[in-house]
Parts: C-alpha cells; structure tokens; sequence
C-alpha cells in the first residue's frame, strides 16, 4: 500500500504515461511488426477449413507445354470457359488480364457472354495518366462481372488484408472474388487463410481444355482460373509462409473466396485493443497498490497470457483481431519502470532509517550501496549497545530496585505510608520488567486449561482484593478444549486486568471473570462496577504510559500496555466496552489452536 501522498502522485502519474504509451503505439503502428508476427503465429496454427466447392484450375507448366507459351490466344481462354460450361461449373473468376486487343477476342466474348457467372479482372492505376487521380481500364471483352485485383502489402511486406471495394473517385470497384460471388463486408478485412501454397484443390487446364477432367469434379464447383507457372503471375508473401515461400496470386484469391463462403473475413479493431490495453494496465496497477514483488510478478505473467490468449480468441472465434503489441510493450516497459521507483524510494527511506539509527552519515564516498552497508554496520553497533543497556536496566529493576522494596514490605513497617511506598515501586517495577519480556521474549506456548489459568490468576489477586475490601468472582467451565498459549503471559494479563477491576470499581468493588470458548476461539472477559470511561478514552487504554481515565496517582500506564502487547503476540483481539457510570468490560478473544 501506498502511504503517502508522493506515492499516490507518482502512482497515478506513471498509470497515466502507461495509458498514453499503449494508446500512442496503437495510434501511430509502430508496433505493427510485432502485431503482424503475432498474427501470423496465429493463423499458422489456426487455419480455417477449406470450403469444398472452392476449385482451382491453373496454368501451370504442364498446361504451358501441351498448350503452348504464353500468352495463349483468347479462343484457347474461350475454350476452356466452353469446357467449364459444358461440366455444369457455378461461377468463374478468371484472374487473366484481357487489357488490350488480340486474335480470338469474338470467341472469348462469346464465352464470356453466355449464361453464366464469369469475373474478369480490371486495372485501376493510381494516379493515372495526364494528372488524372485513377484510372481504369476495363477488359476489351464485355463482360457483366468485373472487379479489380489489387493487392497491398503490410509494411513487412506481407499481405494479410484486402480491399473489398477499392475506391475510385466517386465509384466503389468490387473486388474480382467478390463480383463473382455477390457477397462481403465493406471494411478493410483480414484474410483467414486456409494453410500454405497448395491447399486448394486443382486441375490443370490443360486437362480441362483436353476435356480430360470428370464432368462430376467440375460440376457446381466454384472455379478460379489463374497462372501458378513460374514467371507467370503474381506471387505473395502471407501469413502462412516465409518471403521464400511465396503464394501465387490465384490461391490468395481462393483464400478471400474461402472466407467469403465460410465464417467471414475478419476485421481490425484498435478500439478495442485500446480499451483491452487499459484494462490490463489498470489491473497491474492495482497490483503495485495491493500486491507485493512476487505478487506483481504473477500479475504481470498472467496478465501477458492473458493478452495473447485473448487475441487467439477474438482472432478465432469472433473474427476480430486486437493488435496486443502495444499492450505487451508497455507491460514489459513499466514493470521494470515502477519496480525501479519503489525500489529507489525504498532505497531512500533505508538510507534515512539507518542514518536515523546509526546516528551518523555513513561512511564518505563510494556507491550507495557500499554507503548503506557502512550504515548498516553503524546501526547494528548502535543497536547491540542499546540491548546491552537495555538488559543493564533490567537487571537494575530486577535487583537492585526490587530487592530493597521486597525487604521494607517484608519487615512490615508500623509507618502504612512507608509500607505502601514500597509495595508500589515494587509494583512498577514488575510491571516494567513484565512489560518489557513481553515485548521481546519468544513465545514459550503449553497445552493449558483456562478454568484453572483463570482460578491461578484469581489467587494471585487474593491480597490485593483484601486490601479494598472486594474480591474476585470467576465463572469458567472445565469442559472447555486445552489452548496452546504462553501460559505465564496470558496468566499476567489477566491478572493485570482483575487488578485494574478492584482498583477502579470502588469500596467493595466485585471483579467478574469469565471465560468460554465461542467459534474457533477462546474468549476472557473482566468486568468492573467503576464510574467507567468515554469512548474517547477508552480507545488509548493499550498505549504504553497512557493513563486515560486514571484516578489514582499510583497509575502510570503500564498494566494495559502489556495486556495489549500479549494480546497482540498471540495474534487476538482485545477491546474495552465502558460507559460513564456504568463500569468497564475488558474482552480478550483469542484463536483456538
């Protein structure tokens, strides 16, 4: 936890650079390289099934040899859309430019023209020739379903979207696989690709336009015509392959025609990674403000795991892609960056502690580490000094104060006053001694039974009931379980607090002692018939030398204080229920072990 408002200040400054940095690289893409390594990790490992009425027919080397080179006159493309026909095939997209006049353009019209779906591709150039923004050159053969093929590369060179429409001055130009299916999103879309070069079924057309190939393989299938020979075509890096591992541009286009027929082209969304940026961020921050190192680094893990697998799972499943570079970015930026604060601030307040300690500056010069360590140094040697005076003192109460007192009370003076002088500095004297054992000393826990704890501190409180006339009444059953305490701290504080009952609670005053267990824990009460305490007071009964609602000069505050300290080691609960005129009820609980 933070405690001071410096802390909270830097906290939050830091919360919000984190926040300007993640939506920053988000903005300006300059995480885009890993963004697209993440994808592409992605789609390798998640390609989406092919549709099985995607076919491609392909000029490849086979069909350049028995054909002839290329380019083919327009009757060989003319019959090869006749053959298609004559099989009962659904729709064509044939991804051949026919940009300029050749022999056998009537046949190809022909073809093209008759009952069917056939797409030709166009050329949009931007800019175009002249100074004219665009232009667009249509196919010299009609045709109803036209569209263009252009093709933009990610700035690593790969390509993973398509333009479904590419806009050309006021005219939307649909893309080649979407004029011939009629159907798809607007926006700029991802492709979801179905696996490497060589996914998609295919046929020679050299077979097709030899009619070597089953009407049945060809019938209602979609067909994409297109070049797959060396030296013919485009080819494409994508996300399923390296630079050597290129695409040839028709399996690109069945890609598109894959997504389009199946689950949908996928869509980018900064938006929403941005929001997922932030709420990553505001979780790890919440863990520098609750959680300590180890707990952060869990967070910190977790939270990059998260971020992945929430990737792969709107990539996959809803079709969304949330870049999470950005985000991994910051994380792996501002973890090290605050750990380094908290560890400079902790760095400070150490040198500030031993120096307080140490009582000095440290050793001059070196680095700050070799400064702390001569600081340390300085403490310890001040510390064990301390100690040493400490157990001095000690022994000084415990002796040569207490001794001479316990001899005057044991002569019993005919002068009260003087007897009674005696008794009370032997009383502050084992109240000091006590207090600061209790303090210090390790547990020594036994199996003890609180009936007969309570009836022994009772006993030990006999002579001072007698002195005021009142006595001590205890109420405990002996069925209750054994506890696992410190047997002679436990005995002093409640001995401390009957004291306190017939000093406080008036001529003939009654201290009720209690005891049961409740649940999971063992619960001591003493009760008093006092004038009682405010609530104000009675929230400052367990401070060393705080005599709140004292009366009787003799007090100086150390009887409560070691009740506290007793309480607290045994890891309980000690509170004060009082009420002016109405006494005081002192409840101990402590856990049963």
């Amino acid at each position: 936890m933070l405690r001071d408002a410096a802390a909270w200040c830097e906290w939050a400054l830091l919360f919000a650079l984190a926040v300007g940095c993640a939506i920053g690289l988000l903005v300006s893409r300059l995480t885009e390289p890993l963004d697209g390594v993440i994808h592409d990790a992605i789609v390798r490992m998640t390609p989406v099934p092919v549709d099985p009425r995607l076919l491609i027919v392909t000029i490849d080397e086979d069909s350049l040899r028995s054909v002839g080179p290329w380019p083919w006159r327009r009757d060989v493309h003319a019959g090869l859309l006749d053959e298609l026909a004559r099989a009962g095939a659904g729709p064509v997209v044939y991804d051949v430019l026919f940009l300029d006049p050749g022999p056998g353009d009537a046949e190809l019209a022909r073809a093209v023209a008759a009952p069917r779906r056939v797409a030709l591709p166009l050329l949009i150039e931007s800019p175009g020739p002249d100074g004219a923004p665009y232009s667009i050159t249509r196919p010299v053969v009609p045709s109803r379903l036209t569209g263009h093929v252009v093709v933009r590369a990610d700035r690593d060179g790969v390509f993973r979207q398509v333009e479904l429409r590419e806009a050309a001055g006021g005219v939307a130009v649909p893309h080649l696989v979407l004029a011939a299916l009629g159907s798809g999103a607007d926006d700029r879309t991802l492709i979801p690709f179905a696996g490497p070069a060589g996914s998609f079924p295919t046929v020679s057309a050299s077979r097709v336009i030899a009619g070597e190939v089953p009407s049945e393989l060809l019938r209602d299938r979609i067909v994409l015509v297109g070049a797959t020979a060396a030296g013919l075509g485009d080819r494409f890096a994508t996300p399923m392959g390296s630079e050597r591992d290129l695409m040839p541009g028709i399996e690109v286009q069945a890609n598109i025609a894959n997504a389009l027929l199946g689950s949908g082209l996928r869509r980018e969304d900064r938006t929403l990674a941005g929001a997922i940026a932030v709420g990553a961020l505001a979780l790890l921050w919440l863990g520098f403000l609750r959680l300590g190192p180890r707990g952060n680094l869990v967070v910190a893990l977790g939270l990059v795991l998260a971020l992945v697998g929430l990737s792969v799972f709107l990539l996959t499943v809803m079709g969304i892609w949330t870049p999470p570079a950005a985000a991994l970015f910051t994380l792996a930026v501002m973890f090290p960056l605050w750990g380094w604060r908290r560890l400079a601030a902790a760095s400070r307040f150490l040198d500030a502690e031993l120096v307080r300690l140490g009582g000095g500056e440290g050793a001059p010069g070196g680095d700050r580490i070799s400064r702390q360590i001569a600081l340390v140094s300085t403490a310890s040697e001040r510390m064990a000094r301390l100690r040493g005076q400490r157990d001095e003192t000690l022994a000084f109460l415990s002796h040569d104060l207490r001794q001479p007192a316990a001899a005057i009370v044991g002569l019993n003076p005919s002068d009260q006053r003087i007897a009674g002088h005696a008794r009370r500095l032997l009383r502050l004297a084992d109240q000091f001694v006590h207090g600061l054992r209790a303090e210090d000393a390790p547990l020594a826990p036994e199996p003890v039974e609180l009936a007969a704890l309570l009836d022994e501190a009772a006993d030990q409180c006999w002579e001072a009931a007698q002195r005021v006339g009142g006595r001590v009444e205890v109420s405990c059953s002996w069925d209750i379980p054994e506890l696992n305490i410190d047997r002679a701290l436990i005995a002093r504080a409640v001995v401390n607090l009957i004291d306190n009952a017939l000093k406080y609670g008036g001529v003939a005053s009654v201290a009720r002692v209690r005891g049961w267990h409740g649940d999971g824990e063992i619960v001591i009460t003493v009760a008093d018939g006092g004038p009682g305490l405010d609530a104000a007071k009675a929230s400052n009964l367990f401070r060393p030398y705080d005599r709140a609602g004292a009366t009787r000069p003799d007090s100086v505050g150390l009887g409560l204080a070691l009740v506290g300290t007793v309480v607290r080691r045994h890891e309980g609960q000690i509170v004060c229920i009082s009420r002016a005129d109405t006494g005081s009820l002192f409840e101990i609980r402590l856990p049963r072990r």
